[in-house]
């Protein structure tokens, strides 16, 4: 019953935060988070242009790339050499499920969230009941858009859907691709997610870059395997984000091919807390010349 009030209170919380300007909305996170105020009227820095993109560059294609099903259809009809993993079925609520249907493995997601992501490695013996809750309130929950202002994801239709799974004896590092109209400029690595997360920072040429947008796992001058298919990456990365002043494009590599992943359009809502062991000032001089928010 705990599980059920706080659930349904964060819904509610997250649905009653729309109402409040999104300026303010992103300002108000940023206080209570410790960050600086975005500066929307004279944005310099990589932190206040990805902000100011939340504001200000609003096309609608950005709402079908981060609709993780509609994102499918789109990389489908680009006719690149993507693999994209199965949909099973599609749905409104988890309730729907035809698990019957069902391989014995299966991945269980949402359309619109990250954190909604349900592995199924037996569907005989995993607890349906339990597995539920994490999708008992998600048609009213948006909370990226009502706290952080992600308008990418404001006017997604909610769906709960079943996919493929990638049967593998580990988990599949994830290859993140950080691009600017067109051009490709560094892929944030992500393994390990089922132990303990190692993140890393690579350039085009396999070398650690030495800073990370986050706390959790900054790894200064390990090299991670490099994926066999970078090449091929970042080729699609270019053409998939060619006209979008940024977008982070995420690629698996299984079975030597390339897995198609997902858009995201503000990497950690927008919010960064940059680890380096390198001179500080100078990675953020870099990063803060990548966004052309002028074109």
């Amino acid at each position: 019953m705990k599980n059920k009030q706080v659930n349904l209170k964060r819904a509610l919380v997250h649905y009653a935060s729309r109402i409040i300007p999104d300026k303010v909305a992103i300002n108000l996170f940023a206080s209570r988070r410790g960050y600086d105020k975005v500066d929307f009227d004279n944005p310099k820095s990589f932190y206040d242009k990805v902000n100011w993109l939340k504001i200000n560059d609003r096309n609608d294609l950005y709402t079908t790339l981060s609709d993780k099903l509609l994102a499918k259809d789109y990389v489908r009809e680009m006719n690149l050499d993507l693999r994209i993993a199965e949909v099973y079925q599609v749905h409104d609520k988890y309730s729907q499920i035809d698990f019957e249907s069902l391989p014995n493995q299966f991945v269980i997601k949402s359309n619109f969230d990250s954190g909604d992501v349900s592995v199924i490695r037996d569907k005989e013996t995993f607890d349906r009941k339990e597995t539920s809750k994490l999708y008992r309130y998600f048609p009213l929950r948006n909370i990226y858009y009502a706290l952080k202002r992600e308008w990418s994801y404001k006017n997604i239709n909610k769906k709960v859907f079943v996919e493929e799974f990638l049967d593998t004896e580990g988990d599949i590092p994830d290859y993140k691709f950080f691009c600017f109209d067109g051009k490709v400029e560094f892929c944030h690595v992500a393994e390990d997610r089922s132990t303990v997360l190692k993140d890393y920072i690579m350039d085009k040429e396999w070398k650690n870059m030495n800073f990370n947008f986050s706390k959790r796992s900054f790894i200064p001058d390990v090299v991670p395997t490099k994926p066999k298919l970078l090449n091929e990456m970042i080729e699609y990365a270019s053409v998939l984000s060619k006209g979008m002043p940024f977008v982070r494009i995420d690629f698996y590599e299984y079975n030597n091919e390339i897995y198609f992943g997902e858009f995201t359009y503000y990497p950690w809502g927008g919010f960064y807390n940059i680890q380096t062991n390198r001179n500080l000032d100078e990675v953020n001089k870099y990063l803060d010349n990548l966004i052309d928010i002028n074109k």
